[in-house]
């Protein structure tokens, strides 16, 4: 698991790549995507399940935390099941709102 403390004023987005194939007996795999922590609000949701690539942004506001808008985000992927040659990539990027 890995933690982001994120400023008042910005948004996190967190993306996961899942890996794919690369000659791999068995190239179905899942892993799903979590986040935890202060953030008031994510879209589409604080987890994202299933297989696939997936893009998950929290955030905070005034209208949940009062004028102390800082979050921190805790991201955590986690192995279903399947197999891939082709390790997950994890992305984290922090925007201006």
């Amino acid at each position: 698991m890995r933690s982001w403390l994120i400023a008042s004023g910005f948004a996190l987005s967190v993306s996961l790549g899942a890996g794919v194939g690369g000659g791999c007996a068995s190239s179905a795999h899942v892993y799903d995507l979590f986040i935890t922590g202060s953030a008031c609000s994510a879209d589409p949701a604080f987890t994202s399940t299933g297989t696939g690539n997936k893009t998950i942004v929290v955030w905070c506001d005034d209208s949940c935390n009062g004028d102390n808008d800082d979050l921190t985000a805790n991201v955590e992927v986690r192995w279903v099941s399947g197999s891939s040659c082709t390790p997950w990539t994890q992305n984290v990027y922090g925007k201006q709102c």
